[in-house]
């Protein structure tokens, strides 16, 4: 096909399922019930004065990158620092919805043959984020819960893939909660230091814009329980305000 034909039929298609839309707005997804089926449609505007549903997207890999939309997963991927409750979460998650339950730290291990720990005291970090990204990159893309480790928003190729797999929840405390809560466990590699809670509150620091910008909402854990916490990212999921980006 010729480059003018691939426009033309790129122009047709978004006139198709944008109508007169024409240039890039936010697009968010939500649930919508069709009988027994379960569907995913799209929402596009500038906010709740200015918003249009849409039948489900489905366009081509030329006219997705054309606009720039990037079609999410059905996935739900916890992100957030050590002892913000994602492997609680995610363990109650799957027992809610059904879904399997892929938690990245316990992958690394299982594939090393070794704890995580190990893992650092024997090859060290770099070596430790080199597997990190290869479990990420092969995850399925199917819906499922993915657990992941504290570092994982380090590399930038890690959130491009989560992003994909589904909707990034990023779960969050104060940094009195978390240090609480990391102390109860001697597994934390990277806490092993002459003063733990300063080597916490740095990582902290470095960390949270990252968590931030990854995420397509956060949920606060400090005051809730595990159960708490499991219902309020599947409440907030229904009410569908997670954004395709």
């Amino acid at each position: 096909m010729s480059g003018d034909n691939s426009m033309f039929a790129c122009h047709s298609e978004l006139l198709q399922h944008l109508n007169s839309v024409t240039h890039r707005l936010p697009i968010r997804r939500t649930p919508h019930d069709n009988g027994d089926e379960r569907r995913n449609w799209l929402i596009v505007g500038h906010g709740a004065d200015d918003v249009r549903v849409l039948r489900p997207l489905q366009l081509s890999a030329t006219t997705s990158k054309l606009i720039g939309v990037t079609e999410r997963g059905e996935s739900i991927v916890l992100i957030g620092f050590m002892g913000s409750g994602k492997s609680s979460a995610g363990a109650l998650l799957e027992q809610l919805t059904g879904l399997p339950r892929r938690d990245t730290d316990e992958l690394i291990a299982s594939s090393a043959g070794m704890p995580i720990t190990a893992i650092f005291d024997k090859y060290g970090e770099e070596e430790f984020r080199r597997r990190e990204t290869q479990i990420v990159a092969a995850l399925p893309n199917e819906a499922s819960i993915i657990v992941t480790g504290g570092g994982v928003v380090l590399r930038d190729e890690n959130i491009a893939t989560l992003r994909r797999l589904g909707t990034i929840v990023n779960l969050t405390a104060d940094e009195e909660t978390l240090f609480q809560r990391v102390a109860r466990r001697e597994t934390r590699p990277l806490l092993r230091s002459d003063d733990p809670r300063r080597t916490l509150s740095e990582l902290l620091g470095a960390r949270t814009r990252l968590y931030t910008a990854a995420a397509d909402f956060e949920i606060d854990t400090a005051s809730l329980t595990r159960d708490e916490v499991a219902q309020a990212i599947l409440s907030r999921l229904n009410s569908s305000n997670a954004y395709v980006r």
